[in-house]
């Protein structure tokens, strides 16, 4: 059965009136009167007779017919017509318009110049009259009411397309992944390509749309993926803009293409005191000066809409150009907003601690150094490190169990030093070994090699080792809680108070003597005995008088080490962990405690600088009339609680009914203002590591504003997985008229 390819335009009103179908039917009656031939009788069926020739004429071919079904002939005139068309024209299913005309040949005066007979064929077939009748013919329904039909079909397959276009990028976004490859022509490389043709596996139409590439340019994913960052953000702010108070929290590091970027997190306290640390975006900055960054992180806030006197927190690092006291970031905050409390994030303080404990004392500081030699000889040579692997694995074998491999010092994070300090001291001997084989070369690594050996063999490091493991894995714990995102001032001075407390308790002369002994015995079989290093004599112009301490034994020498190493750490997180406006958060600490365990307070009596600090945002005798209830609100939410200890019992309390969230409203609120204020950076500090993920070397030119919604997509998943991607498509369709014919609406 003949079948024509069909292609949709817009067409006018085809409604006749009755004068022109009685024309119609008149013009056909006389075109079948001017013939009696059977081609012209009924013009409802084809007539295709085989003709003989006639002189000096182009006779009419019959294979034709089989190319052309449509042909009917008029034996008697020796003409062709288009029997679709001709009936089609007689019962008045064409419509005719100034830019849509039959073609007369084919259907009225008929077709006699055999000399270009399959050009006109062929013509004829592409006329839209033709196409038009042959749809018709198909389906008895009239052309604008199949277009109109047509197009809501067209509509509704685009805007399924579509939507799986948007959950293939939200799926690629949330995962961090790239979406396009090396190049997107005709053979998409791209994760995003590949994975819409994955899809059509089971979705067949999506393969034309695919061919067509509609919708599918770098610039429209681009629009996709910022619509969808800024649903993310709006969903923060929105939730942001019901708390009353935030902080903020920000710090700097430099990607792979060397730009600063800057990554702003708000903190954040929801109606159950829950605590929210959300990350606004990463922003490339000029410089690093103070005011650049102040200026950046005020444009940031006001373009978000988010309230300046809102702020009652702000942490940053120790650096000069966020800390300092005159010019710092956090000075010029408190300039516009004083109630903006700065804590140098206890997390660095940490860090800054054991730094220092390694500066200070020169037994730690050499061992550090060590490590870091050792491990570059052995790790970043792919020769030596199997030998290693090789040795390791034969120790397994023998029954002395499984080591781990060796582990390369943090640069950044200290605490985390104790696993590749720990991985020296489980692979002494198997380094030993190593090192023992690796000196029988003839490079320059053989000579290094030699040095180390030396350096193994000798008590003083493996007891630098020991030392070093001691105070780094006991802050180590300490670290990992710094990090909590919910974590209160109280919790983290306590357990640095507890870490202080246990250093301390170290320094006697008990502790030293079961720490030393132990080394000593597990050295035996590495190293060689302690003992004094070679004293050395001064030149006299050196010579002052007085004699250098000369140790009498050396136990007397570690002792001194020891104890040394230990008061440093002590002393240094007694001095780092006590900030000055920490105090201010400490007296409301204590104010609620007294007023939970029904002990006397008096705000009147409290510091000038908490109360004028509280004074803002609080009644205070209304707020004391409020705290006098904490206490029975305690009991009758907790009666198992005889004292309470920590601001979360008054939190769990006041939340088990609502009516004190409303009785108690003050309190509720310095609450609020309580676990508002901030103790660490490290929720900004972790998005370098999306920053890493995301803006790869083979990543690296991609723009800000991409980088940004990419960044907000991959580490807030919980809101990606609830981007409403309806929503998105609705926005993405009403952008201009041409998407609305496109896609039709939803």
């Amino acid at each position: 059965m003949y079948q024509a390819k069909i292609t949709f335009s817009s067409l006018s009103d085809s409604s006749t009136t009755s004068a022109s179908l009685d024309q119609a039917e008149s013009e056909a009656s006389s075109t079948q009167a001017a013939c009696n031939c059977q081609g012209c009788k009924d013009i409802n069926i084809p007539f295709q007779p085989q003709l003989s020739a006639v002189k000096d004429e182009r006779p009419i071919l019959t294979r034709w017919y089989e190319l052309y079904p449509w042909i009917t002939v008029c034996s008697e005139n020796r003409k062709i017509f288009c029997y679709l068309c001709r009936a089609a024209k007689a019962n008045n299913l064409l419509s005719v318009t100034p830019t849509r005309k039959y073609q007369p040949a084919f259907v009225e005066d008929g077709f006699n110049n055999f000399k270009k007979a399959i050009d006109r064929f062929r013509a004829h077939e592409d006329s839209n009259m033709h196409k038009e009748v042959v749809l018709k013919r198909s389906t008895g329904v009239r052309v604008d009411t199949l277009l109109s039909t047509q197009l809501a079909t067209d509509q509704l397959y685009h805007r399924t397309m579509l939507m799986k276009l948007l959950s293939t990028i939200k799926f690629l976004v949330r995962q961090g992944l790239p979406l396009r490859g090396k190049h997107d022509g005709d053979d998409p490389e791209g994760n995003l390509a590949q994975l819409l043709l994955l899809r059509a596996e089971e979705d067949k139409k999506m393969l034309r749309w695919l061919k067509q590439r509609d919708y599918l340019s770098p610039e429209i994913v681009n629009e996709i993926i910022t619509k969808m960052g800024q649903f993310v953000l709006r969903d923060i702010l929105s939730h942001v803009k019901e708390s009353r108070f935030y902080s903020i929290l920000a710090d700097e590091a430099t990607d792979v293409s060397h730009q600063e970027q800057m990554c702003l997190s708000v903190r954040w306290i929801d109606e159950d005191l829950n605590v929210h640390e959300d990350g606004l975006g990463l922003f490339q900055l000029p410089d690093t000066k103070a005011c650049t960054v102040f200026s950046a992180i005020k444009d940031i806030l006001i373009r978000c809409t988010l309230p300046l006197c809102s702020i009652r927190g702000q942490a940053y690092d120790g650096a000069s150009t966020m800390s300092g006291i005159r010019n710092g970031v956090q000075a010029l905050m408190k300039s516009e907003v004083p109630e903006a409390l700065y804590v140098h994030c206890l997390a660095h303080n940490l860090n800054l601690v054991l730094k220092d404990v390694t500066n200070k004392s020169e037994l730690v500081r050499n061992v550090m150094d060590f490590i870091y030699n050792l491990v570059q000889l052995i790790r970043f040579s792919p020769k030596r490190l199997s030998l290693f692997d090789s040795l390791r694995k034969d120790i397994a074998l023998q029954g002395d169990g499984s080591t781990p491999s060796l582990r390369v010092l943090c640069p950044t994070r200290w605490t985390v030093r104790h696993t590749a300090i720990n991985s020296i001291l489980r692979n002494y001997q198997v380094l030993i070994d190593a090192l023992e084989i690796i000196q029988k070369g003839h490079d320059e690594y053989a000579a290094k090699a030699n040095g180390l050996l030396g350096r193994m063999e000798c008590f003083d490091t493996y007891f630098a080792l020991k030392l070093a493991y001691l105070v780094f894995s006991a802050s180590e714990q300490l670290s990992i809680n710094l990090q909590a995102v919910d974590l209160t001032i109280q919790e983290a001075t306590t357990g640095a108070s507890l870490l202080a407390s246990h250093l301390k308790a170290l320094r006697t002369e008990s502790k030293f003597d079961q720490f030393y002994s132990s080394v000593c015995e597990e050295s035996k079989h590495f190293t060689e005995e302690p003992k004094l290093p070679r004293q050395r004599k001064l030149p006299k112009r050196y010579n002052t008088g007085s004699t250098a301490h000369q140790y009498t034994d050396p136990k007397s020498r570690f002792r001194r080490a020891y104890y040394e190493v230990l008061e440093l750490a002590g002393g240094e997180i007694d001095r780092r962990f006590d900030q000055k406006d920490m105090k201010i958060i400490k007296e409301i600490e204590i104010l609620l405690l007294n007023a939970a365990n029904g002990r006397p307070y008096d705000i009147e009596i409290l510091p000038p600088s908490v109360k004028s600090f509280l004074e803002k945002d609080f009644d205070l005798k209304r707020l004391c009339t409020h705290l006098a209830l904490v206490a029975d609100m305690v009991k009758q939410a907790t009666p198992q609680v005889t004292t309470v200890t920590n601001i979360r019992t008054i939190a769990q309390a006041i939340n088990s009914n609502h009516i004190y969230k409303k009785m108690l409203s003050e309190v509720f609120m310095l609450l609020s203002l309580y676990f508002t204020f901030p103790v660490t950076t490290a929720s900004a500090e972790r998005s370098f590591s999306a920053l890493r993920r995301l803006k790869t070397f083979l990543r690296s030119t991609m723009t800000e504003c991409r980088l940004n919604n990419l960044f907000l997509l991959y580490v807030h998943k919980h809101r990606t997985d609830r981007i409403d991607l309806l929503a998105i498509a609705k926005d993405f369709i009403s952008v201009n008229s041409r998407r609305q014919r496109y896609f039709g609406e939803f």
